[in-house]
Formats: structure tokens, sequence, C-alpha cells
């Protein structure tokens, strides 16, 4: 019997050993699974492609971008809209698969004030994007929810009525 326990040993201590060696090589997608291709999601910070949470992502002339209200294709991109992007690694940097935008609020504002508005009854933190805006004009809000707000990377005008009003998001209650 000691003799089949410590074959045991030297079996598990083997795979242990190979899983950890496994996991320090990083292929890309999910850091050790070499699942691919990845989903990287932020906020745009650069144009030149597109950069999103650091990362450079290229895309192919005239790519859709799915769920836009106002972006006809990847190349009207701004810094400041939000996007979830699917992507494959090439030659250094990641080429993208699929791209969809992603706005927590459109609707009307229903108050503005220094840094800050209203969308449907949402706080968003608005800080420096608030300008010429006045409650009752529609507004497509790019940025990422924090607790029961968001904070907004970019606004965009909308004419009212022109799409329908959305919330798009999780909910966590309380």
């Amino acid at each position: 019997m000691k003799g089949l326990s410590q074959w045991i040993r030297i079996i598990v201590l083997s795979c242990l050993c190979v899983s950890f060696a496994a996991a320090q090589e990083r292929v890309g997608g999910i850091t050790g699974t070499g699942i691919l291709p990845a989903r990287i999601s932020g906020t745009v910070t650069e144009l030149g492609s597109i950069h999103v949470n650091g990362q450079h992502i290229r895309f192919d002339t005239g790519m859709p971008v799915q769920d836009a209200v106002f972006l006809a294709s990847a190349e009207d991109i701004r810094p400041g809209h939000t996007v979830a992007v699917v992507a494959e690694p090439a030659e250094g940097d990641w080429q993208a698969l699929s791209i969809r935008q992603i706005m927590p609020l459109l609707g009307p504002m229903d108050e503005v004030g220094d840094g800050w508005l209203t969308v449907m009854g949402t706080h968003v933190v608005a800080s420096g994007l608030t300008g010429d805006i006045a409650p009752g004009q529609w507004v497509a809000v790019s940025g990422l929810w924090r607790d029961r707000e968001v904070v907004a990377s970019r606004l965009d005008p909308v004419p009212s009525g022109a799409v329908p009003a959305r919330i798009l998001g999780t909910a966590f209650p309380d």
C-alpha cells in the first residue's frame, strides 16, 4: 500500500507542475487558457484604429457597429464612446471581429447642473460635458455605471423622438 500512495503523490505533483507551467504561458484571450477571441470592453481613449482600455484594436473599413444609434460604421467612433469589442490577436495588436456600442442611457434630460444631469430619473456624473444642453433635450450617454449612477465619458445630442428611449445596464438589488 505504501508504494501505491507514493505513486499517487508523484502523479499529483507532476500534474500540478504541468498545470502551473501551462498557466504561465500567455497566448492571448483569457490569460492562461488559450481561449480566443477575447472580449475588450471600455471607453475609447484614442483613434488611429481605436484604443480601448490601453489595447490597440484594428478594424476593417466599413465594419458595422452593432446596437449603434448614430454610428454608421467603426470609422464614426470617437473618444469617449463606450464599446464592447470581440477581437483576436493580429500582428502584436488586436483585430476586431465585431464592435458593439454601449450606451447606458438614451432619452430626455430631466435636470442639468454643473457637472451633472439626470436622464429619465438617473443621475449622471458629467464633469466638463454639460456645456450648452438644457432640460428636455434628448441625449445619448456614453459611459459606465457606478452603483446607481452613470459616469459619462461622452454626451451626444439626439433628435427628440428619433429613436426609442432606453436604459441599458445590470440591476444589483440591495
